[in-house]
């Protein structure tokens, strides 16, 4: 039995420690935040930010752990999707706060 990520057996599906932070989720149980600001803060919205270049990051390997052979076609796919996933979610989230800074 090898590694599914290069053999391209199907591995049991896996969370997204970003989407589960976003979301509030720490694998047993929804975490307790605290209450909502009024207004973003730009450290915030630069946090954000932050995030979204490590996503990026995070897509541009497994993009280069596929040319190079390190994962098949399958795993790529399934990695991708729960990273388009956070994608979206973080993206949501800049629109958001930035709109929401610029009507403040």
């Amino acid at each position: 039995m090898g590694d599914p990520l290069v053999s391209g057996e199907s591995a049991a599906p896996c969370r997204d420690p970003l989407a589960d932070a976003l979301t509030g989720f720490d694998g047993a149980r929804e975490v307790e935040r605290p209450p909502a600001t009024t207004s973003p803060t730009p450290a915030y919205i630069n946090h954000v930010s932050i995030a979204l270049g490590s996503h990026g990051e995070r897509e541009t390997c497994v993009e280069i752990s596929l040319r190079l052979d390190y994962l098949s076609v399958k795993a790529k796919d399934e990695v991708m999707l729960v990273s388009d996933s956070t994608g979206r979610l973080l993206n949501g989230l800049m629109h958001s706060l930035e709109s929401r800074l610029a009507h403040s």
